[in-house]
């Protein structure tokens, strides 16, 4: 049984009624296609790309022997060889890169310093491994018990926890080792600075499997974030239909409303035609 969104006359939106008869178009871009005088460079966040990070090491040149046993996960060799304090510590950090958990295991027994940051892209360990989506070595730099509370890392001016972070990189085993470690509490629902959760990252991104994760694992599909802007209302504005259906499967609101600059341009979703098989 199909249900109907229908388009609404209610408020002074200029839509374009006859988009909405055309048979092949069952979901309107409730943003883009909505012809809001100024508004549009509000959302231009909403089209943020992830990160782009340089190597945090050449792998390539101007390595001595202990880094290039690190990048190779030559174990042997890296309990054989003397190190600082600091070499330990930027070992650590290209492990978790490279994802050599035998390593990163050895590197803690030896008081690598999980907060190490690199000079280019000033991750520490676990965003590192973060976002090169190791999860097994997430779980472990977890288990070690070294990291009290999770980091955030700074994206585009802004501050995001590490969960947001792992949402907007599409990295699929960091989520799912970030949300079910056992040492470390994480807040699905936690805001960042845009009161933005790490479930309107992973919609904004069109990542299903990371969504679908977030909202069974207790993810809210109708928080609030910048301009009471909902996950809803980007998918809409994404015109992924297939995210769409997954948020109302789990009990997405499509009345909320957005404030877009002044109340005459707020509308909510159901201004906008939505069919639903």
């Amino acid at each position: 049984m199909k249900k109907y969104y229908k388009w609404r006359r209610t408020r002074k939106v200029n839509f374009r009624p006859h988009v909405l008869k055309r048979k092949n178009i069952p979901l309107l871009r409730a943003i883009a296609t909505s012809k809001m005088e100024g508004s549009m460079e509000s959302f231009a966040f909403i089209d943020s790309k992830p990160p782009k990070f340089s190597t945090i090491w050449n792998d390539e040149e101007n390595f001595d022997q202990l880094f290039r046993a690190v990048c190779e996960g030559d174990l042997q060799y890296v309990q054989e060889i003397k190190m600082s304090s600091s070499e330990i510590n930027r070992a650590l950090n290209l492990a978790c890169k490279k994802g050599h958990s035998h390593i990163v295991k050895y590197l803690l027994k030896r008081n690598g310093n999980v907060y190490f940051k690199d000079d280019v892209s000033n991750l520490d360990a676990i965003s590192t491994a973060t976002y090169f989506n190791h999860g097994e070595v997430i779980k472990i730099l977890l288990s070690s018990r070294k990291i009290p509370k999770l980091p955030k890392v700074e994206f585009q001016n802004n501050c995001v926890p590490l969960l947001h972070f792992a949402s907007i990189c599409g990295c699929v085993s960091s989520v799912k080792a970030l949300v079910n470690n056992e040492f470390v509490k994480v807040n699905l629902n936690e805001g960042d600075q845009d009161h933005w959760r790490p479930l309107h990252y992973s919609v904004s991104q069109r990542n299903h499997e990371i969504s679908r994760f977030l909202l069974e694992n207790g993810a809210d599909p109708n928080a609030e974030g910048l301009y009471k802007m909902c996950p809803l209302h980007i998918a809409a504005y994404k015109e992924d239909i297939e995210m769409v259906h997954l948020l109302l499967d789990f009990g997405a609101n499509p009345k909320k409303f957005v404030s877009v600059n002044t109340p005459r341009y707020s509308f909510s979703f159901e201004d906008v035609y939505l069919e639903r098989k």
